[in-house]
């Protein structure tokens, strides 16, 4: 009983790397229109509303979250998140609540999203959770993503390292990171 219990939690852990895995590769196995597959074709060439990225597949609440950066000038940070996911919840809870994270989180829009928002993992080919995707307040993707547990003070530099990619400014090396978790999902 022990062993089955000890299988069950850890092909749990292993369930949601791989449900995400399975979910963006039956994503790209759909048949896809050419182009974006956006239905809004009116929008200026030159506007920079979040209209001009295409939205298609993404959930209400990210979507609003785009129109409010492209208004207020804000970055958007993208979580993939699952609620029984322990990185997810440690992180939540010892990175997330830090001051120096918290106060530079106040100044994005930070969204999760779940595994079952295919459209987003797919367009971003996130596979591991968490990952964190960051956006430009004109919805445009910044490099690089972000994927698994990130320490609060690793987490802190790479969002102003964001800020000032969306700034035009060149990015400071943060160079490698040694905690024993970086990176995990």
């Amino acid at each position: 009983m022990i062993n089955l219990v000890k299988t069950t939690s850890t092909l749990c852990a292993a369930g949601c790397v791989l449900a995400v895995l399975i979910l963006g590769l039956m994503a790209c196995s759909e048949d896809q229109p050419e182009g974006d597959g956006s239905t809004n074709n009116s929008a200026a060439p030159d506007e920079t509303a979040p209209d001009a990225v295409s939205t298609d597949g993404y959930p209400d609440h990210l979507i609003s979250a785009l129109e409010t950066a492209a208004a207020d000038n804000k970055i958007v940070m993208v979580e993939l998140h699952d609620p029984s996911c322990k990185t997810c919840n440690d992180m939540d809870r010892a990175v997330f609540s830090k001051p120096a994270v918290k106060t530079l989180l106040e100044e994005m829009i930070h969204v999760k999203i779940g595994p079952d928002d295919r459209g987003v993992i797919n367009k971003f080919g996130l596979s591991i959770i968490p990952s964190f995707v960051l956006l430009k307040p004109t919805g445009e993707q910044m490099p690089p993503m972000l994927e698994g547990y990130r320490p609060s003070k690793r987490l802190a530099k790479e969002l102003e390292n964001f800020n000032l990619i969306a700034d035009g400014q060149p990015a400071v090396d943060l160079g490698p990171e040694r905690h024993p978790q970086f990176g995990k999902g």
